[in-house]
């Protein structure tokens, strides 16, 4: 094979990935009233009860996450004498689903805690108020837990919680993370 041709077969292969290499993506969903989401699209509901949050309806933000292959370019040898090759990277991609709460009386709201296709997740839920109390959870799939619990907040009134799966479940209070506030670090059990 003559140089050229060598090169020219090289190139065939490095070029799609250098093209391929910038293709992530991130998807933005706008909030959305939880009475219309579809519920076919759900995996239950969850009903919060907080006296102390009764102003503004609150939201629930769901986050979903995947594994991806990349391809990046490595580079070996020194100044003088260097290649250029490609590699293949795992990375996370990240969407979400933002739904706000549907109002059952005063201070009680249900969500649907929303499932997507082809993605890990829900991983962790955030649940806002307007009076910027933030409660964490974090999904289970296939494992059972409490149904019905209360979280106590200091100073003010327990977060009443009711979760109901259609498949087994469990959604558990957490503790955020140093690195990043919207993921969980620690269970609360």
């Amino acid at each position: 094979m003559t140089e050229s041709k060598l090169l020219s077969c090289r190139m065939l292969v490095v070029l799609p990935l250098l093209v391929l290499a910038g293709c992530r993506t991130y998807e933005y969903t706008p909030t959305v009233p939880s009475a219309e989401f579809e519920e076919s699209n759900s995996l239950g509901s969850i009903e919060v009860r907080y006296a102390h949050g009764k102003d503004d309806p609150p939201t629930l933000l769901s986050a979903f996450r995947r594994n991806v292959i990349e391809p990046d370019l490595g580079f070996v040898g020194t100044y003088v004498f260097g290649m250029v090759y490609p590699t293949m990277k795992i990375d996370e991609n990240y969407s979400s689903v933002k739904l706000k709460g549907e109002a059952l009386g005063e201070g009680h709201w249900r969500f649907l805690i929303p499932r997507k296709s082809g993605w890990n997740g829900p991983q962790d839920l955030n649940l806002y108020f307007a009076n910027r109390d933030l409660f964490l959870f974090r999904f289970l799939e296939g494992q059972s837990c409490l149904s019905e619990y209360s979280l106590d907040t200091p100073g003010r009134e327990a977060l009443q919680i009711k979760v109901s799966f259609k498949e087994p479940g469990c959604l558990l209070p957490c503790s955020p993370s140093q690195n990043d506030p919207n993921r969980c670090s620690h269970l609360w059990r």
